[in-house]
């Protein structure tokens, strides 16, 4: 059960009021709802966040409710919130107002010239409510307006494909535009339905994900003319693409991989349960998902997991719920924490390899084990990696028994006995460190 704080949380999770009545879907803010949101995200900011060897909290932007992160080419961080759009070029140090102050803005994304371009929420107060595709060819300075759909259609993503032709999904199915936003057309072949994502790989092929009721993954070959379904029937809303060619598609609790150009696909094994919200790959090919318990059942996992062989095996980092990832070019990941209050990154860029310290005791562990012993004792380990280390006790054959997992920067104390052997191992079982207690172990 709920109590009725975390309901009333759950009802301000969202800036948005969506009214859905006859097929079609808007959006506003009323100034109350406003200052009680504003006010409650600033109050969850405010709340303590458990700093890991992994990630930083940035300042900046707290009270805002943040809708999406972007990066551009150049690595800069665009933050679309409740007020406009802020940019970083320090890697969310410092935070400017970019454009569009005042507005509520929920999509963004960039060609390769260097063109802004923006989705607001409709704003019931002005002539066209419903006018709110935004672009900007002078870096924020500028905007002109555009309407994307007659229907009143809700805008749920925004991209844009190596030809530099802007593709939204919305409640209406896709629309594109080859002409900076000026006109769109509708692309033949997929279902009216509500559209969660895009993706486009280096072959030029589109990918995109329904989320509805016999929807799933679709895929074009010929820039969005004609469409083929591609075989995963599930409720999807994110899809990425690691430098392979892999394409990951994200549903509510399981992601799904495929390595054949969406032919066929292999669920991963991420803990059950937990809701994803976030997929994010960096450019050697890491995996990094963002997860948060179901309402109901908080004691399933959460927290930023991490695979480095293609979504095999995965690596907790972190213990707290986060919402949007993405990772920009250096290599520093990005997430939205606090009911999308505030911003942390991880401290070193994702690409740098620095692995675990490996200790010389792990030269004796086929001769390492266990004397017996009536004399108790204990030691303290402190885990200053960014991995989730195993601990094992060394039994008196000298063979590993599991203990227990030590998270980031989490530190613990064990009871033992004298003259007992202790290793620990990275996820991938390779030994760190063996110690005898008492002792007061750091792993970095």
């Amino acid at each position: 059960m709920l109590s009725k704080r975390s309901e009333a949380r759950m009802h301000l999770i969202s800036c948005r009021i969506r009214l859905e009545k006859d097929g079609d879907s808007m959006s506003f803010q009323q100034s109350l709802f406003g200052r009680i949101m504003s006010f409650w995200l600033l109050f969850e900011s405010t709340l303590s966040f458990s700093q890991t060897s992994f990630l930083k909290e940035l300042g900046g932007l707290q009270g805002y409710f943040i809708s999406t992160l972007a990066t551009n080419q150049q690595g800069h961080i665009f933050a679309a919130t409740s007020e406009g759009i802020f940019s970083s070029q320090d890697n969310g140090e410092t935070w400017t107002v970019f454009g569009l102050s005042g507005n509520v803005v929920e999509r963004l994304a960039f060609n390769s010239s260097g063109y802004v371009y923006a989705v607001g929420a409709f704003d019931m107060t002005a002539k066209d409510p419903y006018v709110n595709f935004f672009c900007s060819i002078d870096n924020g300075r500028y905007w002109t307006r555009s309407r994307i759909s007659r229907n009143n259609a809700f805008i749920h993503t925004l991209v844009v494909n190596l030809r530099d032709h802007i593709f939204v999904g919305t409640t209406y199915g896709v629309f594109r535009s080859t002409n900076n936003g000026k006109s769109w057309d509708q692309p033949k072949g997929l279902p009216k339905v509500t559209i969660k994502a895009f993706v486009f790989n280096s072959r030029g092929n589109t990918f995109v994900a329904t989320e509805t009721i016999g929807g799933g993954v679709y895929r074009s070959t010929n820039n969005g003319l004609t469409w083929t379904f591609s075989r995963l029937d599930n409720f999807i809303s994110q899809i990425v693409i690691n430098p392979r060619g892999h394409i990951f598609a994200k549903a509510i609790s399981d992601v799904f991989r495929s390595i054949d150009n969406g032919r066929n696909w292999t669920r991963l094994n991420l803990p059950e349960d937990s809701i994803i919200n976030s997929l994010a790959i960096n450019s050697l090919g890491y995996i990094y998902a963002g997860l948060s318990p179901t309402p109901s059942l908080r004691r399933y996992p959460e927290g930023i997991f991490c695979s480095k062989d293609n979504g095999e095996t995965w690596t907790q980092l972190t213990t707290e719920a986060v919402g949007n990832l993405i990772i920009n070019s250096e290599g520093y990941l990005f997430a939205t924490r606090g009911n999308n209050s505030s911003i942390v990154r991880s401290i070193k860029p994702t690409t740098s390899n620095e692995e675990p310290l490996v200790d010389s005791s792990c030269a004796d562990e086929v001769d390492a084990r266990s004397q017996e012993s009536v004399f108790k004792t204990n030691f303290i380990i402190t885990n200053r990696t960014a991995l989730t280390l195993t601990v094992y006790w060394l039994d008196y054959q000298g063979h590993r028994q599991e203990q227990f997992k030590i998270l980031s920067n989490q530190a613990l104390k064990q009871d033992t006995f004298e003259m007992h052997k202790w290793l620990v191992a990275d996820p991938a079982g390779k030994c760190l460190r063996i110690f005898e207690a008492p002792a007061m172990i750091v792993i970095e």
